[in-house]
């Protein structure tokens, strides 16, 4: 198994940096580079990569606005932030463009592989400052979450009433696409929504997002599909 990768960044250097850290790696490999944000869409749709590293500031085109672009004309395609900045204050509109992790460039090689195997396995990725800020804006969680996800009453649940019900359907093993079709959202929409769940709950196997679906009772109610 070899995972594709697209770089997107306008800085050479630290561009050159990165390709020459894949390139040690017997499982990746880097199919493409690209500049600004107009560009990682047209080498997207040409190159087909199974992963894009973005870079949020660029010229012509911005991180998040390609990322957007990308993930609507092609789904299966992850991305994987990374910047120079800590952006944990635009961490839901990160979030909320289909992004599937979100790096600091600053973080050494081995969580900057891990965000990439994890990525590509379909599950979100965010690194520890990212994950604790999105945690301490969420004034509903209770204290019992940080030391069993599992007790986490319905009533204080961190997760919007949108989320829970995609969090009951992918527990009861329907697809992102029949998830769509049921909820009446795009299947962008949907893996948006598993990112943000996976995240605010720190659940990063659908085993552990069925554990909790069912010690909080929610397999027993009936989405908007149903």
């Amino acid at each position: 198994m070899t995972i594709r990768l697209l770089i997107v960044d306008d800085h050479e250097i630290l561009l050159r940096g990165l390709m020459l850290l894949i390139d040690g790696q017997q499982d990746l490999e880097v199919v493409g580079t690209a500049d600004n944000g107009e560009e990682a869409i047209e080498k997207t749709l040409k190159l087909r990569p199974d992963i894009v590293l973005m870079d949020i500031c660029m010229p012509v085109m911005d991180g998040l606005t390609a990322t957007r672009k990308i993930r609507k004309l092609m789904p299966e395609v992850e991305v994987l932030i990374l910047t120079m900045l800590d952006e944990s204050d635009h961490l839901e509109e990160i979030l909320e463009s289909g992004a599937s992790g979100y790096l600091l460039k600053t973080y050494g090689e081995t969580e900057f592989f891990s965000a990439i195997h994890s990525v590509y396995s379909h599950l979100p990725y965010l690194y520890p400052h990212a994950m604790k800020h999105l945690m301490k804006n969420q004034p509903e969680v209770s204290k019992s979450t940080k030391t069993s996800k599992k007790k986490v009453s319905l009533n204080q649940s961190i997760l919007s009433a949108r989320e829970q019900e995609v969090l009951v359907l992918l527990s009861k093993g329907f697809y992102n696409k029949e998830i769509a079709d049921k909820l009446f959202i795009s299947v962008k929409t949907v893996e948006s929504h598993k990112s943000k769940i996976m995240a605010k709950l720190q659940l990063f196997t659908r085993h552990e997002l069925v554990s909790y679906a069912e010690s909080n009772g929610l397999l027993n109610r009936k989405s908007d599909g149903d």
